[in-house]
């Protein structure tokens, strides 16, 4: 079976991820193609010249008003320690772009109570396809947002795995929302189903944080932040039909490579994701993880 993050749960209550290569896929945007430079127009002849009426004054734009009300951020404070979450090997997505909500990069300064800054990238296993629920953003050690995985990300199910077409995210941080520490670090995980473990999503990056600034008019989610499941759930019983082995797959359609195979009979299965038509599975004792069709395959 190729190398890849593993779902694998011992006894129903440890679960072990076997890290290995992930793919993941950076995106240089094309230039765009140079163009021709229009030649320089011939100066009329003196018999061609006539006098050009000035143009009328133009009234000046006001500028767009400034937005009114509350800020809608993602973050609330005090927020709850990152440790809570048993971190896993691997990485499973990326955090693609911090900048501040205006659309402007990150200054040089140190961000205060008055900035706003907006994250976003994308989060699943790169191997099986498994989309994160939600992200867990932390800063300085502290999960202060928790914003859902559900944004339209084709080019990530084209060039990472067919079944992370909705796997982007994004969220808006208030720093006046961020506790302070010496060596501010900006670091993100991916919950991968109903365990209380979680992936680091590459691009952590160092922040510089500071205190004061006038915080502005801000409105937080209506739900509390998510937590770690305290309750590791119980391992199914996987009845695989027929006689001989059933292949386990990368993703949940018989287009997708083979990972590995069950034999027909019973086992001891976590079911990590279940769609109408597939399940994704870790089964312990087959040291294995994959899609099976529930053609051939039900659970008890």
């Amino acid at each position: 079976m190729r190398g890849g993050t593993i779902w694998l749960v011992l006894a129903g209550a440890i679960l072990i991820a076997a890290g290995g290569a992930s793919l993941f896929v950076s995106f240089t945007p094309t230039p765009p193609a140079p163009q021709a430079s229009a030649p320089a127009p011939t100066p009329p002849s003196p018999a061609q010249t006539t006098a050009t009426p000035a143009p009328a004054p133009v009234a000046a734009t006001a500028p767009p008003p400034a937005p009114s009300g509350p800020i809608s951020v993602d973050s609330l404070p005090p927020g709850y320690a990152l440790d809570t979450w048993q971190r896993a090997r691997g990485a499973a997505g990326k955090i693609e772009n911090v900048m501040l909500t205006t659309e402007e990069p990150l200054p040089s300064r140190a961000l205060n109570d008055g900035d706003v800054i907006e994250i976003s990238g994308w989060a699943g296993d790169s191997d099986l396809g498994a989309r994160a629920a939600f992200v867990a953003i932390a800063i300085c050690g502290r999960v202060i947002a928790t914003p859902a995985v559900d944004g339209q990300r084709p080019d990530i199910a084209r060039n990472v795995h067919p079944n992370l077409g909705r796997a982007g995210w994004r969220a808006r941080v208030a720093i006046a929302h961020v506790p302070r520490c010496a060596d501010a670090k900006l670091d993100i995980l991916a919950p991968m189903g109903p365990f209380p473990f979680a992936v680091p999503l590459e691009g952590s990056r160092d922040l510089t944080l500071a205190a004061g600034g006038t915080a502005p008019a801000l409105r937080g989610p209506a739900a509390p932040l998510r937590r770690a499941p305290t309750v590791v759930p119980e391992p199914r019983r996987l009845t695989v039909q027929g006689t001989g082995n059933v292949n386990l797959r990368r993703c949940a359609s018989t287009d997708c490579s083979v990972l590995g195979a069950l034999r027909a009979g019973t086992h001891q299965a976590i079911v990590v994701e279940n769609t109408a038509e597939w399940l994704l599975v870790a089964v312990p004792t087959a040291g294995a993880s994959g899609w099976i069709a529930k053609r051939v395959a039900r659970l008890d």
